[in-house]
C-alpha cells in the first residue's frame, strides 16, 4: 500500500485521485503510526521550505521517515516541494532539509541568458538520463516530461565538479603564465648567448688579423 504524507502542505486529493484512476491502492497518512503501514511513500509539498520542515518535525514525521527510508530502505517519492525537502538545504530557507540527497536547492541563475529564458520554466521538455531508472521510458529515445518550476537542485557532486573545473582553469592559467615566462627567459638567454658568440667571433677575427 502506498502512503501519501499529510503534513498540511500538499495537494493530497489530486495525488490520491490520480492513483485511484490508475488502480493503485493508496491512503493519506496523518501521523507516524499510520506511516508504518505503508510499503511505499509519497512526500508532496506546496509552499515554503522552512514551513514544510517545521510541520514535518511538529507532527513527528522526520524521525519516522529517517527510520523507514534511510535505515529500512523504504521507497519514497518527493513531489514538487516534497522533492526539495530530500536535499540538505534550500536557498529559499534557513532550515536543514532531510539530507537524504547531498546538495542544495537553488533559484535559477542564467547569467547573460536570463532575458531569453523564462522563469518559471513551464511546459514539455526533454531530459538526459545519466543512469537507468524505472521512471524512464526505455522504449523511447527521447525522455519528455512536463515542467513547472523555478528552482534547481544543485548536487554536492556538481558543486565539487564546478570547483574542480575552476581550479583546473586557474591551474591552466598558471601553467600558461609559467610557460610564457620560461619561454621568454629561454629566448633572452638564447639572445644573450648568441650575442656573446658574436662577440667572441669578432674578437677572434680581430686577433687573427693582428697575428697575420
Amino acid at each position: 500500500m502506498l502512503g501519501i504524507l499529510n503534513y498540511g502542505m500538499g495537494n493530497l486529493l489530486s495525488i490520491k485521485n490520480m492513483l485511484d484512476y490508475l488502480g493503485i491502492e493508496a491512503v493519506i497518512v496523518n501521523n507516524p503510526k499510520e506511516l508504518l503501514k505503508a510499503s511505499r511513500l509519497i512526500l508532496p509539498g506546496i509552499g515554503s521550505f522552512d514551513n514544510a520542515m517545521s510541520k514535518l518535525k511538529q507532527i513527528g514525521f522526520t524521525d519516522a521517515l529517517n527510520e523507514l527510508v534511510v535505515n529500512q530502505g523504504r521507497p519514497c517519492l518527493g513531489i514538487c516541494l516534497g522533492m526539495q525537502l530530500l536535499f540538505e538545504s534550500s536557498e529559499e530557507g534557513c532550515q536543514k532539509g532531510l539530507s537524504w540527497i547531498p546538495g542544495r536547492v537553488m533559484k535559477f541563475n542564467f547569467g547573460e541568458k536570463k532575458n531569453s529564458l523564462k522563469i518559471p520554466h513551464m511546459g514539455w521538455n526533454t531530459v538526459i538520463p545519466i543512469r537507468d531508472s524505472i521512471l524512464f521510458n526505455k522504449e523511447s529515445d527521447e525522455q519528455r516530461y512536463y515542467f513547472v518550476h523555478s528552482v534547481i537542485t544543485l548536487s554536492m557532486f556538481l558543486e565539487l565538479h564546478n570547483m574542480a573545473m575552476s581550479l583546473l582553469q586557474q591551474l591552466s592559467l598558471i601553467i600558461y603564465w609559467e610557460y610564457n615566462s620560461i619561454q621568454k627567459r629561454a629566448i633572452s638567454l638564447a639572445c644573450l648567448s648568441f650575442g656573446n658568440l658574436r662577440s667572441v667571433n669578432v674578437n677572434y677575427k680581430s686577433n687573427s688579423n693582428i697575428a697575420s
